[in-house]
């Protein structure tokens, strides 16, 4: 409801924001099915290096021993520098260009979604205040047109995809990210962008670029974790239950097994 309040307010003073309708989407086969599945693990795994590099960065920070405006400054000259050994700037501010240019399918450098991560990461854990969403759509555009390049599939449909995708898993957000491909690039993408999400989901465990985020119900029944705790709260509290019949429970038993024999050693 905020969301169509805010569009329309916004309409009514004039304001525009950038949409890009998909058309070019495959017929539905199980072959594609299976490739926006992998496309999901994919952003998945995206999504956990962007938590994990946001947890890092922040926890290297708070080792250096500065004040944090010389913290920021700091982060500044190391941005600084990188910048100018890219000699290019687009990994700086929200990059609101380059994620325009992969939805219509203009080709970056397939390392950008990780030098976005790292820029990103440097900024905020430092401590400078600013979004994450904005950087989050620049990883998933550049990544899905990666993806959808590996795939042999259209770039701008999976830099749509990877755009939504993204946000699922990184902010927990897969409802929300489906909504969100629909209203800026068309009905037909969204089944695919909304399995894409799921997928990312669940492949993120229960971890976000939100440590307030509480945990209303868990992901998976192999996880064990209170309900109701905050993420940031929760790395500490986690047990992974082995279970005891079918594949995993035999490889549990193995790796089990396998330890056990190394601490008599």
């Amino acid at each position: 409801m905020a969301g169509i309040v805010a569009y329309q307010v916004s309409l009514s003073f004039g304001i525009t924001y950038f949409t890009k309708e998909i058309t070019i989407i495959p017929v539905f086969t199980s072959g594609f099915f299976f490739k926006v599945v992998v496309a999901g693990m994919a952003f998945g795994l995206v999504s956990l290096v962007l938590i994990e590099a946001m947890k890092f960065s922040g926890y290297l920070f708070r080792k250096v021993k500065l004040s944090s405006p010389l913290k920021g400054a700091l982060a500044g000259l190391i941005l600084l520098a990188a910048t100018l050994a890219l000699g290019d700037s687009q990994y700086l501010g929200l990059g609101m260009d380059t994620i325009e240019g992969e939805l219509l399918g203009a080709h970056v450098s397939p390392f950008a979604f990780l030098i976005k991560i790292a820029f990103t990461a440097i900024t905020l854990g430092a401590g400078a205040s600013g979004g994450i969403i904005t950087p989050i759509f620049f990883v998933g555009a550049t990544s899905g047109s990666l993806v959808g390049g590996a795939l042999g599939f259209d770039t701008a449909t999976f830099a749509a995809i990877g755009m939504v995708a993204v946000l699922a898993g990184a902010a927990n957000t897969p409802v929300a990210a489906g909504i969100l491909a629909m209203e800026m690039f068309g009905v037909k993408v969204g089944p695919w962008a909304a399995v894409a999400s799921v997928v990312s989901y669940l492949m993120v465990g229960h971890r976000s670029i939100h440590a307030s985020q509480v945990v209303a119900s868990l992901k998976s029944s192999s996880l064990l974790m209170p309900v109701s705790m905050r993420i940031g709260e929760a790395d500490a509290e986690l047990e992974v239950r082995v279970r005891e019949k079918g594949v995993i429970g035999v490889a549990g038993r193995l790796y089990k097994h396998a330890r056990s024999k190394q601490g008599k050693k």
